[in-house]
């Protein structure tokens, strides 16, 4: 047990190392990659008060390509406000682009601020605590959230070459193997892991279907799709597409929760009346409801709050502003709760039936 948990430490430790040191190593970059060593601000337009416009004369130093090592000047606008401009900073590490000669100097244009130490930093402690913690558990969390990810780029890549099949065809095959793989990686070939799959997958596309006939017999009164606007593709498919998959997470873990604890009770007591099987997997289930619920709302929630200081700060009125950027959000949250509520009776349902049969899980 300790050399399994000093090998997790250390394969830790290493990942650690590795992401101090990579993004130091800056031959490995194909884009120019530069240190700001003096830079000069002034302001160039001061009509509004609240957000006036600054313009930055900076000289940097090359830390790769071939010219390393030489002096590049070149300058950057920015607002306070930051929505869609940068401020740069002294001993800051950046992207350039457009490198030529002028005048006998070199000069170049802002192309993005370097932000992959702080990525790669925190993707190392994420991996490091989740092998220490875990150890093989977290091993096998680490293998399915590879696979998943792998699955959603390799979807998204047949959706883009497809000429007849939309989003939400792509999404809805992909939630099947999503729920299959997640489960059968993290807790084996078992009778309990295909009861968790067919109760996420049934409660899932349960609330898809409810929450599109809502949306249907309401005529989709009250949503905006403004967040939208820039999408070249049918937006509601991607609405359908982003609730069905915004709620997978959230039932399959209600799913497995009251899997586990229905198996556990057969175990332990296998004679147990089904009357009694059911209340203690609904007890276990209504224990979870409200926290996961809200984990889905605070998730959803989260990704709106700079368009919701933005709004306002630009004198939108709070209810529009609530209207135009929460919307969508709520419906995700409430669908996703949905999934989360119907978990409960369609996964007790499916555990007495099908682990009972013989005695056991």
């Amino acid at each position: 047990m300790k050399n399994k948990s000093f090998l997790f430490i250390l394969i830790g430790g290493l990942l650690l190392m590795a992401a101090l040191l990579l993004p130091r190593v800056y031959s490995l970059y194909s884009e120019p990659v530069v240190r700001i060593t003096d830079l000069s601000v002034k302001k160039i337009d001061a009509q509004s008060a609240a957000d006036p416009q600054y313009r930055q004369t900076i000289t940097a130093i090359l830390l790769n390509g071939r010219q390393k090592g030489e002096k590049v000047s070149f300058s950057n606008d920015y607002y306070p406000s930051a929505a869609m401009s940068e401020e740069l900073r002294l001993h800051e590490k950046i992207f350039v682009k457009n490198i030529k000669k002028e005048k006998g100097r070199l000069t170049a244009e802002f192309s993005g601020i370097k932000r992959d130490s702080y990525v790669f930093f925190a993707l190392a402690l994420f991996l490091f605590f989740t092998l220490l913690i875990g150890q093989k558990v977290g091993v096998l969390s680490l293998a399915s959230l590879v696979f998943n990810i792998a699955l959603l780029l390799l979807l998204l890549q047949g959706y883009r070459l497809s000429k007849h099949f939309p989003l939400l065809f792509f999404i809805s095959l992909g939630c099947l193997f999503f729920a299959a793989g997640t489960l059968l990686i993290m807790f084996g070939n078992r009778k309990k892991t295909w009861v968790a799959i067919i109760s996420t997958v049934a409660s899932t596309f349960c609330a898809l279907v409810i929450g599109y006939l809502a949306m249907k017999l309401t005529n989709e009164r009250g949503m905006r799709y403004e967040e939208m606007n820039f999408i070249t593709r049918p937006y509601r498919q991607i609405f359908l597409s982003s609730l069905l998959i915004g709620a997978l997470g959230a039932v399959m873990d209600v799913a497995i929760t009251i899997v586990t604890g229905v198996g556990e009770l057969l175990e332990q007591h296998p004679e147990i009346e089904r009357r009694k099987l059911w209340r203690s997997g609904k007890n276990i289930g209504t224990d979870i409801m409200g926290t996961m619920s809200n984990v889905l709302l605070f998730t959803y929630l989260s990704g709106s709050l700079t368009s919701l200081i933005l709004y306002m700060q630009n004198g939108w009125a709070f209810g529009e502003t609530l209207d135009v950027n929460l919307s969508l959000e709520l419906i995700r949250a409430l669908c996703g709760s949905l999934g989360i509520v119907l978990a409960i009776p369609i996964t007790l349902f499916l555990s007495i039936r099908l682990l009972m049969k013989r005695g056991s899980a």
